[in-house]
């Protein structure tokens, strides 16, 4: 739908999807190998899938992020898509555009990391966009019957939802932590832990390549997996998995603690900026009622400088 609003024809997507669903009633195979290659790596626990993502990728990379966070990541299973750039040496050289499973092995380290030799993402026997789209939806599904998790219902979607709404009715602003706090956080992590960043701020490259260093950082001082979202985006993708998944996640919010201008809602008595600030208080709730431990940090003025800093704090 966003493509044909933009003006594209969707009609070859389309059709290549309705291609591989006629081969795969045929020959099931590669979307049962790739199911199967799925449900281990949720079964180990602690493993993560790397996403090799150039920027043509980038994208597609996000859709996937979603699809297979969403559909996973609940009951205490789940399987976590880490983007390869922020666990990249020499041991995961990979062309870009493909899928690792990567075992987190005990004692951390870059050393302790193996990859395990992937799939394309969106190269499917020469298939089209359309064509891999298909055959990824019916694999993850399939993954989660092995699982033993249902792929189509997001209960602590609705758990975040519930929680904003209290705190929107209540005006209430994000809780906010020291510095100092982000840094013993990051510090206190150990395989098969994992570090989500979560920011609640306008995107930009500057924030992009920031974050991608510090998790970066975190990967080689912690050895555990490290991710970067926007928020409230992140919250209908790997939200789902941060609150239902295994309960191995830190969360390490980033708002804006200004008291800029706010941005009216039609109709509604709040504006855009206390709706963003509810939702970075509801999720925090919701994460602490599962256990989860959350830092919360004011990233105002120059955000990415704060994630320099946490980064030359955490390499002292």
């Amino acid at each position: 739908m966003p493509a044909l609003l933009c003006g594209g024809d969707p009609e070859p997507e389309l059709r290549a999807a309705v291609e591989l669903a006629e081969r795969l009633a045929d020959e099931p195979r590669p979307a049962a190998t790739l199911a199967a290659a799925l449900a281990a790596a949720a079964a180990e626990g602690s493993w993560r899938l790397l996403v090799a993502a150039g920027e043509s990728e980038r994208l597609l990379a996000l859709w996937l992020e979603q699809l297979i966070a969403e559909s996973s990541g609940k009951q205490g299973r789940g399987i976590l898509p880490v983007p390869l750039a922020a666990a990249e040496d020499d041991t995961l050289a990979t062309p870009s555009g493909a899928l690792l499973a990567l075992p987190v092995r005990a004692g951390g380290g870059a050393q302790a990391i193996e990859p395990v030799p992937g799939v394309p993402l969106a190269a499917v026997g020469g298939a089209a966009l359309g064509g891999a789209l298909y055959l990824w939806e019916v694999a993850t599904a399939a993954a989660c019957a092995l699982v033993g998790v249902n792929p189509f219902d997001q209960p602590n979607v609705q758990e975040a939802k519930d929680a904003s709404k209290r705190a929107l009715a209540r005006r209430e602003r994000p809780r906010c932590d020291e510095e100092a706090a982000a840094v013993q956080l990051i510090r206190a992590l150990a395989p098969p832990a994992y570090l989500a960043i979560q920011a609640y701020l306008p995107e930009s490259p500057e924030l992009d390549a920031a974050a991608s260093e510090l998790c970066r950082t975190v990967v080689e001082r912690t050895g555990c997996a490290a991710t970067f979202g926007y928020g409230p985006r992140y919250l209908h993708s790997t939200g789902q998995l941060h609150k239902g998944g295994p309960p191995v996640g830190a969360f390490l919010q980033l708002v804006d603690g200004s008291d800029g201008d706010e941005l009216a809602i039609a109709e509604r008595d709040h504006g855009f900026r206390a709706l963003i600030d509810a939702q970075a208080a509801g999720d925090r709730a919701a994460l602490e009622q599962r256990g989860r431990r959350v830092v919360t940090v004011a990233a105002d003025g120059d955000p990415a400088r704060l994630l320099r800093k946490l980064g030359d704090a955490l390499a002292t």
